[in-house]
């Protein structure tokens, strides 16, 4: 089964911007996860990218996706993805993943993960959310999957921090 784009999704927990410049912070626990589950950090505005936890034949993945193309085109194309370790989430570890967005010339974010060394790696890639929507670019949080289960899996985030400047 393929995993639907976030633009079909109902279930996106999404705020409208809120000043200029803005970091924002959230933990996940990927222990809930099934085979097909995907949770993440997203910024949605005429494309969306996010950064997130796919769970595939038992892995973890870490992967960064940006949507491309127009209307009925629209498509998403993975631009990094990375193996987890195996017990990240049986040891108890969170991964933290974050999100920063400034607007200088043009609205850049820039997205990152920490394990649980606390270390921040940022992707290489930035994102530009244009071609907004008629109620402008939002972030958010999300938990997605390409399968149907009886009972679903489920992604559990410790907390959202929204920080200005």
């Amino acid at each position: 089964a393929r995993m639907p784009l976030l633009w079909d999704c109902p279930n996106l927990l999404t705020e409208k911007l809120i000043c200029p410049e803005f970091k924002a912070e959230t933990e996940l626990d990927t222990a809930g996860l099934k085979d097909g589950d995907m949770a993440g950090l997203l910024m949605l505005g005429g494309q969306y990218a996010y950064l997130g936890v796919l769970k595939m034949a038992g892995q973890l993945n870490l992967v960064y996706v940006q949507s491309e193309g127009e209307d009925k085109e629209k498509h998403e194309e993975v631009r990094f993805c990375r193996e987890l370790p195996s017990d990240l989430s049986a040891d108890g570890t969170k991964l933290k993943l974050g999100l920063q967005f400034v607007l200088e010339t043009e609205p850049t974010v820039t997205m990152k993960y920490a394990l649980g060394d606390g270390k921040w790696n940022d992707m290489e890639e930035t994102f530009c959310p244009t071609g907004h929507t008629w109620v402008g670019a939002k972030f958010g949080l999300f938990a997605v999957s390409s399968e149907e289960y009886e009972k679903p899996g489920y992604a559990e985030f410790s907390y959202m921090v929204v920080t200005a400047g």
